[in-house]
C-alpha cells in the first residue's frame, strides 16, 4: 500500500510538471508575444525559394495627367508613348523577340500592322496574343486577339485594321507556351504612325 501511494504522488506531480510546460510553451507563442519568436530561423526542407520577377511601368498607355506625373518622379522620359516621339516597335528579352509595326497602307483611315515573335528557347506550341490600338486624334480605340496552335519558333501576321484617320499608336501583348511547358511573356513592343 506504501508503494501505490508513492506511485500515486509520483504520477500527480509528474502530471503538474507537464502541465505547467505545456502552459509555458504555449504562453510563450501566445498573443503578446513577438512574431519574430515563432518564426523559423531557416527555411524547411523541401522549401522552394520563389523568384522574384521584374516589373515594368507602361510609359505608352497611361492618361496625359498619369503621364505628367509619371515624368514628374522620373518614372517616364518627356517623349515615351507621346504622338510625334518615336516608338519602341521590336523588343528582345530571355525567351526570344517580339514586334510590331504599323504602316499606313489603305486610304479613309486603313493600316496594315505587322506583327510577330521568335523563340530563342524552341519550339511554341500555343500563342496567345493581343494586339490593340488607340488613336491619339479622335480618341477612338481598338484591338482583336489572336490565339491558335502554333508549331513553330516563329509566328508573324499583317492583317488589316481600320483605327480611323489620325496618329495611331498600336501594340502587341499576349503569352506563348513552349511545347516543353515553359511560359514566355512578350515585352509589349509598340509603333506610331500617321494613319490617313
Amino acid at each position: 500500500m506504501h508503494l501505490l501511494k508513492r506511485l500515486a504522488v509520483g504520477l500527480a506531480v509528474a502530471g503538474l510538471s507537464l502541465g505547467l510546460t505545456a502552459t509555458a510553451a504555449s504562453a510563450a507563442t501566445g498573443p503578446h508575444t513577438s512574431r519574430a519568436a515563432s518564426i523559423p530561423a531557416q527555411m524547411p526542407t523541401g522549401t522552394v525559394p520563389v523568384l522574384r520577377q521584374h516589373m515594368t511601368l507602361d510609359c505608352v498607355h497611361m492618361s496625359a495627367r498619369a503621364h505628367r506625373y509619371a515624368v514628374e518622379h522620373r518614372y517616364c522620359s518627356a517623349t515615351s508613348g507621346r504622338p510625334g516621339h518615336g516608338a519602341n516597335p521590336y523588343v528582345t528579352g530571355n525567351c526570344g523577340d517580339s514586334y510590331i509595326y504599323l504602316n499606313d497602307e489603305y486610304d479613309g483611315g486603313g493600316a496594315d500592322v505587322f506583327y510577330g515573335f521568335d523563340s530563342s528557347l524552341g519550339t511554341v506550341a500555343y500563342r496567345s496574343l493581343s494586339v490593340g490600338w488607340y488613336n491619339n486624334s479622335d480618341y477612338s480605340s481598338g484591338g482583336f486577339g489572336d490565339s491558335g496552335w502554333t508549331w513553330s519558333s516563329s509566328y508573324w501576321a499583317d492583317p488589316p485594321i481600320y483605327p480611323h484617320v489620325g496618329y495611331v499608336t498600336a501594340w502587341l501583348g499576349g503569352t506563348v507556351t513552349l511545347w516543353w511547358g515553359g511560359r514566355c511573356t512578350l515585352l509589349s513592343p509598340w509603333d506610331t504612325n500617321w494613319i490617313t
